[in-house]
């Protein structure tokens, strides 16, 4: 579905974990099962860690682990990115702003670019929750970075997995693009639906 032009954006907001990567579910299918926790109890501290409001030590030894270096590095190792997804960085950056909005940590995300191409160096701006101290679907996120950008919200495409992510970048009137990892309902009020992060080529052309 397309309700508007290609034209009308030069900034596109990009999610990480189920945009970029394949794996949208981390948390549950990955880290838990690792560390071999209830999968309730690991994704209340990955939340609070990736609010900021625990360190990465923090974060470990009250996950149970206390030399967890080898350990996270698997685990990051374990997160797939979509085959290709570089090239569609490189082409998306000839264009237009790319700016990365994600619920992660800073530590993982430097760690996570420099196993998988060096992402980061596409992106002209990044917020992560645990710096910015919001995760997304909340709206205070979203506003950060039109402060931040100086921008209104009708001139940034945002692409994310999460349909409760875009319902809110909807209400403060960005552009929407839904990246359907999962079977979502059809009637999903957004802008743009693509089945992978690749295709955002195709819209955008």
């Amino acid at each position: 579905m397309m309700n508007k032009k290609p034209t009308d954006f030069k900034i596109i907001g990009i999610d990480l974990i189920g945009t970029l990567t394949e794996n949208s579910h981390i948390v549950r299918d990955i880290l838990a099962p690792l560390v071999k926790k209830e999968y309730p109890l690991v994704k209340e501290l990955y939340k609070l860690y990736t609010l900021g409001k625990m360190s990465r030590e923090e974060f470990w030894k009250k996950i149970g682990v206390e030399n967890y270096g080898g350990l996270e590095e698997k685990f990051l190792s374990l997160i797939k990115f979509e085959q290709g997804f570089i090239i569609v960085l490189e082409n998306l950056s000839r264009k237009f702003k790319l700016v990365l909005l994600t619920n992660f940590s800073r530590e993982w995300l430097e760690m996570l670019s420099k196993m998988n191409g060096k992402f980061l160096s596409y992106f002209d701006e990044i917020f992560v929750s645990s710096e910015i101290g919001f995760r997304k679907p909340d709206l205070r996120f979203y506003k950060k970075l039109l402060s931040t950008l100086n921008v209104e919200p009708q001139y940034v495409l945002i692409v994310d997995d999460k349909p409760k992510n875009l319902l809110a970048a909807h209400q403060l009137g960005f552009i929407t693009c839904l990246v359907r990892r999962e079977n979502y309902r059809e009637d999903i009020k957004v802008d743009f639906s693509i089945k992978k992060f690749g295709e955002l080529l195709d819209i955008l052309n």
